[in-house]
């Protein structure tokens, strides 16, 4: 939760609107947090988390037109993957 926090209040604190896919492991902590952010005010729309199993859905953020900018956290082989699929 710790890094995920680091990663989402500066996104968020410079306004920005972010998706945040945690890992298939342990995804409640994440959606507890955007649970407590939309119940604190947070418009909706702000912070978006998108849970799911495998890479797909890693895939489709990182690769739609309307992302500008990606912070990856994982594993070595899943950060690598994402990297060489985005830098071709």
């Amino acid at each position: 939760m710790l890094i995920a926090i680091k990663k989402i209040a500066p996104a968020i604190a410079t306004g920005n609107s972010i998706i945040v896919k945690p890992s298939e492991f342990a995804p409640v902590s994440v959606v507890e947090l955007a649970q407590i952010c939309s119940e604190s005010g947070l418009p909706d729309g702000v912070m978006n988390v998108v849970t799911s199993i495998g890479p797909e859905a890693g895939q489709a953020i990182c690769s739609h037109p309307l992302v500008k900018r990606i912070d990856l956290t994982g594993g070595v082989i899943a950060v690598i993957k994402r990297f060489n699929y985005l830098v071709g």
